[in-house]
C-alpha cells in the first residue's frame, strides 16, 4: 500500500492520497529539497496557491532541486516533490509570512508523524476568502498547492470555504517532519 497524504485545514479533511500524483508510493517521501538548506529559511518557503492547470506523463521536467524560493507575487510553475507531476499555480494566498508556528507532531495510536501548521489571523482571512471561491471551480483550479521550498507538497481540493491552520501527513518519520517543520517556518 502507498503513502497517503492528508491535509486538515481547520478540521476539514481536504484530500486522501496524492491528488495529481502519478506514483503515490514516492509522492511524499521528502526529497533532498525538503531536507536541504538550499534555498534557506524564509517566509517564501512556504506557500498557499491556487493551481491553474496539472500537467504529467513523461514529458515533465522538473529540478531535483530549487535554489530560489519562487516571487509569491508572480504566477509559477512548480513540481510535485516526486517529479512526477508539474503545477501552474497562481500567486500566493499565503506565505510564511503568515506562519505563526510549524510543530511537528505524532498523533495518538499512529507511527507516522505529522506537521500543524498554524497561520495569522491575516493568513487565515485570506485562506477563508481565497477558499470560498476555489472550492466552486471545476478541477484543477479547486485544488490549492502546498509549497515548501518550491515543490508541491500537496495540492488539495477543499470541499468548502476553510481558514485557520494547515496539518501535513504523509507517513513522515519524525525526523522528516522536523526537517519539514523547520522548512516551512520563517526567520525573525
Amino acid at each position: 500500500m502507498g503513502t497517503r497524504v492528508r491535509v486538515v485545514l481547520l478540521g476539514f479533511v481536504l484530500a486522501l492520497g496524492t491528488a495529481g500524483c502519478t506514483n503515490p508510493s514516492t509522492a511524499v517521501t521528502p526529497s533532498a529539497s525538503l531536507t536541504s538548506s538550499a534555498a534557506g529559511k524564509g517566509a517564501q518557503n512556504f506557500q498557499l496557491r491556487p493551481v491553474i492547470a496539472v500537467d504529467t506523463g513523461a514529458a515533465v521536467a522538473c529540478p531535483s532541486q530549487i535554489v530560489v524560493a519562487p516571487s509569491p507575487r508572480r504566477p509559477h510553475v512548480a513540481c510535485s516533490i516526486d517529479r512526477q507531476t508539474r503545477y501552474a499555480l497562481g500567486p500566493a494566498l499565503v506565505t510564511g509570512v503568515e506562519v505563526t508556528s510549524a510543530t511537528p507532531q505524532q498523533p495518538a495510536n499512529s507511527p507516522s508523524w505529522v506537521i500543524a501548521v498554524e497561520l495569522t489571523d491575516a493568513g487565515s482571512t485570506a485562506l477563508e476568502s481565497a477558499t470560498r471561491a476555489i472550492y466552486q471551480l471545476k478541477p484543477p483550479r479547486n485544488q490549492v498547492a502546498i509549497l515548501v521550498d518550491g515543490f508541491v507538497v500537496s495540492a488539495p481540493a477543499p470541499n468548502g470555504p476553510v481558514s485557520g491552520g494547515v496539518e501535513i501527513s504523509g507517513g513522515f518519520t519524525r525526523q522528516q517532519a522536523q526537517a519539514l517543520a523547520g522548512r516551512i517556518v520563517s526567520t525573525p
